[in-house]
């Protein structure tokens, strides 16, 4: 079933012996956009403590009471892979920052006020080494927010991305093309992302800003999800449609997403 993203992070982690943390994001590998975990909070508002769920854990994510379902048990969660055992690469691009400059902290003269003054932390190379990790680790919530660009121009930003829940990949991103082009929101797939700069927070696509009027708009409410008894679901999971002989209202969408 095709799922935002954005609709199911908060959603409530369902161990086997009941409720414990919630879904925060995804970790994704970059190159074949599956997911590679499951990011769940287990801590609090004063003491946030986030651990690393492998998909194959999950078995369903219902709409009805908001939750995630896991065949693991709670001391199983807490004793999951810690957070920085793998972290994405966004996180580990900041690490290297930090620690590649120490700061020498100094009097502004004109405002009195102590101004940190930042240069090469040469000491610390070793621990530079250590901190690269998987380059091709990224997450959800730090990728949502990317501006795209166009082979020609900037497109829009990213504002969702569309997860096959049955495959575990993320299919689709939701690109708001408003002060770009006069589109809204269109699904793009990410077929089309040829690049990322971290940095400067940037996904490059292969096709020309004109190419993505071609890409079907994007409605969370549209009955993309379809079941076996011709039940169709929205992006968040919900029943919108139904149809026991006649399917032809929804195979212009269905056409349109294959075709991406």
């Amino acid at each position: 079933m095709f799922r935002s993203i954005k609709s199911i992070s908060a959603y409530s982690v369902h161990c086997v012996d009941g409720d414990l943390g919630m879904l925060e994001s995804f970790h994704f590998d970059d190159r074949t956009w599956a997911i590679r975990y499951l990011v769940v909070n287990i801590g609090s508002l004063l003491d946030t403590r986030r651990v690393l769920l492998l998909p194959t854990a999950a078995y369903e994510l219902s709409w009805l009471d908001r939750s995630i379902k896991v065949n693991l048990s709670k001391k199983q969660i807490m004793t999951a892979t810690p957070y920085n055992a793998d972290l994405p690469v966004s996180v580990q691009h900041e690490l290297l920052d930090r620690r590649n400059f120490h700061a020498l902290y100094v009097a502004d003269p004109w405002s009195g006020s102590v101004l940190p003054m930042w240069f090469p932390n040469t000491e610390k190379a070793d621990e530079l080494v250590q901190v690269i990790g998987d380059e091709d680790l990224r997450c959800t919530s730090m990728t949502i927010g990317y501006k795209v660009m166009a082979s020609d121009k900037q497109a829009g930003k990213v504002v969702d991305m569309i997860l096959d829940d049955q495959e575990w990949k993320i299919k689709y991103l939701v690109v708001d093309t408003n002060g770009f082009l006069p589109l809204g929101d269109v699904l793009l797939s990410v077929k089309h992302v040829d690049g990322f700069v971290t940095d400067d927070e940037i996904i490059s696509i292969d096709i020309s800003s004109d190419e993505l009027k071609h890409c079907p708009k994007y409605d969370s409410n549209a009955p993309v999800n379809r079941d076996y008894v011709m039940k169709y679901y929205d992006y968040e999971g919900r029943l919108v449609g139904t149809s026991d002989k006649n399917v032809d209202e929804y195979s212009k969408l269905d056409k349109s997403l294959n075709r991406l």
